[in-house]
């Protein structure tokens, strides 16, 4: 009997808890330039798998972020990187592009 009581109490943990990160990095190389680092940010929800949470507009408005930061100048060494967790019936993506001004 204790031991059905500890197993269940896993389970309903488990089920309390249930979440997951899937990070992705892509791009870039393993140099430092002289530039100053940069980075953007942008965050999408999605609920029950019924919206595109990355969106186009969104990356576009990460992409510009970024480019405003070097005033004018060109960014190099750009990576990316893609993080999504899972809440139940709802996920939260980020992405996040980083880079370099150039000089």
């Amino acid at each position: 009997m204790k031991k059905m009581l500890i197993a269940s109490m896993a389970i309903i943990a488990t089920l309390l808890v249930g979440c997951a990160t899937a990070p992705v990095t892509t791009g870039g190389t393993l140099y430092e330039p002289n530039g100053k680092k940069v980075s953007a940010e942008v965050t999408a929800f999605n609920i029950l798998g019924f919206i595109t949470p990355m969106t186009m507009e969104k990356v576009e408005q990460a992409t510009t972020d970024l480019l405003s930061k070097c005033s004018g100048k060109n960014v190099i060494n750009v990576t990316s990187q893609q993080k999504q967790m899972y809440l139940y019936l709802v996920s939260i993506e980020t992405l996040k592009i980083s880079g370099y001004c150039a000089e």
